[in-house]
C-alpha cells in the first residue's frame, strides 16, 4: 500500500465503515493506531497529545468553541492553546470534556459514535441521534444505563443461539440493525457482534461516570431528601408513584415520562386508569417540581415512590371500583334489546392505578356525582318499613302482590299486557288523598320491599310545556327502568288534569303524559290530591287506584305508635352498635322501654294531626331529649305537641 492511500486511510472518520469487516483486526496494535498523528510539526504533535487520553475503546478529548470557526476544536487546560482537530480509525466513540470558556466550568459530551452505536442509540434513544453528527451529554446518558444492560443481555442471548437464525434477525432489528431484511444471514449475526463490543465500551464508561452521582443520590435519599438536579434520576420511566388531585384523593400511576422543561421545572408524566361509563381508558397525568436551592425532602414533593404496603392499600381503595362498573354492566342487561358487552377488565395487579371515585347517580340530589369508593356501603333496606305502613289489609296485600309481580322476572311475562307490543306493561299505581295521610310513604315502603331504588320527582322539576316535558321525562323514565327502580311523580295534578276545548297547549301537555306513562314498563306511582280533575283518560290506564282518607282518631293511634316504637328501636340499635334506616337522629340517654303509654297515645291520636305532622313532632321531641341528654319521654311530645297546637290555632285566625 503506498503513502498517499494510508494517508487518506488515516484521514477517513470511523463512522464511514460501510460494515464491519473495515474495523481494525485482532493482533492489530490499536494503542499505536489511536496516537498515530496526521502530518504535523513534532511540537504541535505533542500538543495534541495534551488535548486527548486513549480509554478502553473510547477517546476522551478536551474542547473548546471557536467563535470564528464556530465549532468546538481541540483544547489543552494547561496552556489554553487552541489545537487543530484531528480524526483517527479504531474508537468507538468520543468524550468531549468541552469548555465553552477557558474558565467555564466544563460539558462532557458523548461524540463521534461508531456505525454499529449510532443505529442501536437511533432506535434506543432516538433524538439528537437523528442528526448527521449526534452529540449527546453523558449526564443524559446515565438515565438510560438500565435499559442498555437489558438491550445488551439481548444481544448476547441472541449471540449465544447461532442456529436460531430468525431470533438472530429478530434481535438486530429490534436493535437498530433496520435494513436486516436486505442481507444475508452473516450481516445481522456481524451487527450484533460488533454491538456487543461496541455497547459494552459505552456501557463501561456511563456505569464509571456515573458511580460519583449515584453514591451522591444514594446518601441524600437515605437521609430522606434530594436535590433538584438529581429527581430525574430518582424517579425513572416505569416506575408506580402516587399522588393526590385537586380534591385531595390519592392517584396512582406508571410514570411515562421524566424531564426538565426550559425554566427548570422538573416535570412528570405518567397514565392512569378511569373508567368512563363504557370502558376502561388510561389518561394522563403530569406533575412538576419549581427550582429549589439544595436540598428538600421527599415527602414535600408532589406525589411519592409507590411501596408494596402502599400499592396494597391503594388497592383496597379502588378494588371496588372494578366490581361497582361490573354490577353496572350487568344492570344493562335488563333491557331486553341490549347487544352483548364486552369489557375488557383490568388485570388485578394493576388495580391500584384504577381512581379512587366512581360515577353514580345521587337519587337525593338527582344528579350524576363522584363518590369515594371506599365509602360505598351496599344498600340497607328496611325490612320492617312494610309493616309500619297503616292502610286497609285488603289494599296492602293488593298493592304488594301487583309490584312484586311486576318487578319479579320470573311472573311478568306472564301477566297480559297490551296487544300492542311494548305497551301497557309496567304497573301504574295512583295514590290519591289529603296531604300526611300516607301516600309517599307507601311508595317508600313498596321500594323497601321490593329492595329497589327510589326515584322521586316532583312536578315542580319537570316541566307545564308539552315538548320539554317530554324532553325532562323520558330519561328519567328510561333511568328507572335501567335500574329496575321504583319510579314516584309527586303531585303529578297538573299532567292528569281533565282535557278541555279552550286549552290546547294543556291538552297537549296531557297527551304527552299520558303517551310516556303508557309505554313505561316499571313501577310507577302518582300521588296527588285532587282526583276528581283527572282526566278521564287516565282513569282506564291505571293499574290500581288507592283512595287515602283523612285520618281518623283510630288510624293516628296507629301511627303516634309506630313512630314512637321506631325511636325505641333506635335507641336499642344504638347500644348494639346497629345501624337503621328508621333512627331519625342520635338517641341517647337510658331507659327507652316505653316512650308513651296506652292512655297516652289515645289522648294523642285525639289531636287533628296527620301522618307527616306526627313524624315531624316525634322528630322534634327526640331532638329535644338529645339537646338535654336525657331519654326521649311522653313529656318531650306533649312539649312539643303543646308548640304545634299554639301555631296551628295562631294559622287558622290569619
Amino acid at each position: 500500500m503506498s503513502d498517499s492511500d494510508n494517508d487518506s486511510r488515516a484521514n477517513t472518520h470511523s463512522d464511514t465503515y460501510s460494515d464491519t469487516s473495515e474495523l481494525p483486526q485482532s493482533g492489530v496494535d490499536k494503542t499505536s493506531l489511536a496516537a498515530k498523528p496526521t502530518e504535523t510539526p513534532a511540537v504541535e504533535q505533542a500538543a495534541v497529545l495534551n488535548t486527548e487520553e486513549a480509554g478502553d475503546h473510547y477517546l476522551r478529548r478536551w474542547l473548546i468553541w471557536n467563535s470564528k470557526e464556530y465549532d468546538w476544536v481541540p483544547y489543552d487546560p494547561s496552556s489554553r492553546k487552541i489545537m487543530p482537530p484531528r480524526t483517527d480509525l479504531q474508537n468507538y466513540f468520543y468524550v468531549d470534556v468541552r469548555y465553552k470558556r477557558a474558565k467555564d466550568k466544563p460539558k462532557t459530551i458523548l461524540s463521534n459514535f461508531s456505525k454499529p452505536l449510532i443505529s442501536f442509540l437511533r432506535t434506543a434513544i432516538g433524538g439528537e441521534f437523528f442528526n448527521a453528527e449526534p452529540a449527546y451529554p453523558i449526564r443524559s446518558s446515565f438515565l438510560f444505563i438500565d435499559d442498555f444492560k437489558r438491550r445488551l443481555e439481548e444481544a448476547h442471548s441472541a449471540l449465544d443461539s447461532p442456529h436460531a437464525l430468525d431470533q438472530i434477525r429478530k434481535a438486530a432489528h429490534s436493535l437498530g440493525c433496520v435494513d436486516v431484511d436486505l442481507h444475508d444471514n452473516d450481516y445481522p449475526l456481524n451487527y450484533l457482534t460488533d454491538l456487543v463490543e461496541h455497547l459494552g465500551a459505552l456501557l463501561r464508561l456511563m456505569e464509571e461516570e456515573y458511580r460519583p452521582l449515584a453514591e451522591q443520590l444514594a446518601l441524600q435519599v437515605s437521609h430522606g431528601r434530594i436535590a433538584h438536579d438529581l429527581l430525574i434520576f430518582h424517579f425513572r420511566p416505569g416506575q408506580r408513584i402516587y399522588t393526590e388531585d385537586d380534591e385531595g384523593l390519592p392517584i396512582a400511576f406508571d410514570v411515562t415520562s421524566t424531564r426538565y422543561t426550559s425554566v427548570n421545572h422538573f416535570s412528570i408524566g405518567g397514565k392512569a386508569l378511569s373508567w368512563d361509563g363504557t370502558e376502561y381508558t388510561s389518561y394522563k397525568i403530569e406533575k412538576r417540581v419549581d427550582p429549589y436551592d439544595g436540598t428538600t425532602e421527599l415527602t414535600q414533593l408532589p406525589w411519592w415512590a409507590m411501596t408494596p404496603e402502599i400499592e396494597e392499600g391503594v388497592a383496597d381503595v379502588t378494588r371496588p371500583c372494578l366490581v361497582f362498573t361490573i354490577v353496572h354492566i350487568k344492570a344493562g342487561e335488563l333491557l331486553s334489546t341490549a347487544k352483548p358487552i364486552t369489557i375488557a377488565i383490568p388485570a388485578i395487579h394493576v388495580l391500584f392505578l384504577l381512581e379512587s371515585i366512581v360515577y353514580g347517580f345521587d337519587l337525593h340530589r338527582k344528579q350524576w356525582s363522584r363518590f369515594l369508593v371506599d365509602e360505598i356501603e351496599d344498600v340497607t333496606f328496611d325490612e320492617n318499613s312494610w309493616e309500619h305502613l297503616v292502610l286497609e289489609p285488603d289494599t296492602k296485600e293488593l298493592v304488594q302482590s301487583l309490584t312484586s309481580a311486576t318487578v319479579n322476572s320470573n311472573t311478568s311475562g306472564k301477566i297480559i299486557s297490551d296487544v300492542i307490543s311494548g305497551k301497557g306493561g309496567g304497573l301504574i299505581v295512583v295514590l290519591h288523598g289529603p296531604p300526611g295521610t300516607g301516600k309517599t310513604l307507601t311508595a317508600e315502603a313498596v321500594a323497601e320491599f321490593l329492595k329497589r331504588p327510589l326515584y322521586t320527582i316532583n312536578s315542580l322539576e319537570l316541566s307545564t310545556r308539552p315538548d320539554e316535558l317530554e324532553t325532562k321525562l323520558t330519561p328519567i323514565l328510561k333511568l328507572a327502568t335501567a335500574w329496575d327502580a321504583v319510579l314516584l311523580i309527586d303531585e303529578a295534578d297538573v299532567f292528569l288534569e281533565e282535557r278541555s276545548l279552550h286549552e290546547v297547549e294543556r291538552n297537549a301537555l296531557v297527551s304527552v303524559a299520558l303517551r310516556l306513562f303508557e309505554y313505561h314498563r316499571g313501577v310507577l306511582f302518582l300521588t296527588t290530591n285532587r282526583i276528581k280533575t283527572f282526566d278521564r283518560a287516565f282513569l282506564s290506564r291505571f293499574s290500581i287506584a288507592i283512595k287515602y282518607p283523612e285520618l281518623d282518631a283510630p288510624a293516628r293511634f296507629v301511627v303516634w305508635k309506630k313512630f314512637l316504637e321506631l325511636t325505641v328501636s333506635a335507641a336499642e340499635d344504638q347500644k348494639s352498635g346497629r345501624d337503621t334506616p328508621n333512627s331519625f337522629i342520635e338517641v341517647v340517654g337510658e331507659g327507652n322501654k316505653e316512650v308513651a303509654s296506652e292512655a297516652d297515645l289515645h289522648e294523642l291520636s285525639l289531636k287533628p294531626f296527620n301522618g307527616r305532622t306526627i313524624k315531624n313532632i316525634v322528630r322534634t321531641a327526640q331532638a329535644l331529649a338529645l339537646s338535654k341528654r336525657e331519654a326521649l319521654s311522653i313529656e318531650h311530645v306533649k312539649k312539643v305537641v303543646r308548640v304545634q297546637e299554639g301555631f296551628l290555632n295562631e294559622f287558622d285566625h290569619v
